[in-house]
């Protein structure tokens, strides 16, 4: 039987352990970590997809300890994980001096839940070009409220961040944009790190959510991350980072959302793109 997942263990959600029969490394997705609504039983739903793309990361690190940052994370979602052991195998499709390249697929119950490719790179000298793009007059999250939204909407995963809305792009507001400007951090409070900022990635209601007045479920179907710096303790200490997601098209049934992290001094940290299946109302959300 599964255990509540303790707000400051989010790393132990991404320990995994060797299969000393099978092979490849094993996973325990936490019931706190579901995507289905608070008002439901997290079984009804799958885990996190920024999770399920942070235990990517760590299964490439693990197996093949490429002594580079992780550079980008690109993961196909086939199928739902339930909430059993998940095996995932690591291999290395080449290493050179400076660059890895990994591939990563997660297996439960004979069926492929989801593939990654994860990129590893060291810095090195080189000119550098990098524009002030954070928005402007974005208050500290000290001086901003905590999102409050009903537990009809919030899905499970929410409990283990706090989310400070940073002014643009309230949830079923009918805005004029599809876009929302927001704090993130785990409730712990340690450092932000790549594996970390993976589930804040995908921690937060669809920006598409401000221009209409209700929601809409949607399956994330594939998503990607390139994170633009090497994510060490002292870059992010107690663990915030501005987010702003911006919806590029939601049309037949499908929407692009890109999004944009910042720590507290303005350093870009890393971008994302996620392609969502918007479902039918009423049909149950996935990743």
């Amino acid at each position: 039987m599964y255990e509540a997942l303790d707000t400051a263990e989010f790393d132990a959600a991404i320990r995994l352990r060797t299969d000393q029969l099978g092979g490849g490394l094993v996973a325990l997705p936490p019931l706190r970590l579901s995507n289905a609504r608070m008002e439901a039983s997290p079984e009804r739903g799958g885990p996190n997809g920024g999770y399920l793309a942070a235990l990517a990361i760590r299964a490439a690190e693990q197996a093949l300890t490429p002594g580079a940052p992780v550079r980008t994370v690109s993961v196909q979602y086939l199928a739902k994980p339930d909430f059993a052991p998940l095996t995932l195998e690591a291999s290395r499709l080449r290493g050179a001096r400076t660059t890895t390249f990994a591939q990563v697929a997660a297996h439960q119950d004979g069926e492929t839940r989801f593939t990654a490719g994860v990129t590893f790179g060291q810095d090195a000298a080189s000119p550098a070009h990098r524009p002030a793009s954070r928005p402007a007059g974005i208050a500290q999250p000290e001086g901003l409220a905590p999102l409050d939204l009903p537990p009809a909407i919030v899905p499970h995963f929410t409990q283990l961040a706090d989310y400070r809305p940073a002014g643009a792009g309230f949830p079923f507001a009918n805005g004029e944009e599809a876009v929302i400007r927001i704090w993130m951090r785990l409730n712990d409070g340690l450092p932000l790190d790549a594996a970390r900022l993976a589930f804040l990635f995908d921690a937060v209601f669809p920006s598409f959510y401000a221009v209409t007045d209700r929601p809409w479920p949607a399956a994330t179907v594939d998503l990607r991350y390139d994170f633009a710096r090497p994510l060490t303790p002292d870059v992010a200490p107690d663990g915030w980072a501005l987010f702003e997601f911006t919806t590029r098209d939601w049309a037949n049934g499908w929407a692009v959302e890109d999004g944009t992290a910042w720590n507290r001094a303005g350093e870009l940290l890393g971008v994302a793109r996620q392609l969502r299946k918007v479902l039918a109302r009423g049909a149950s959300a996935a990743v």
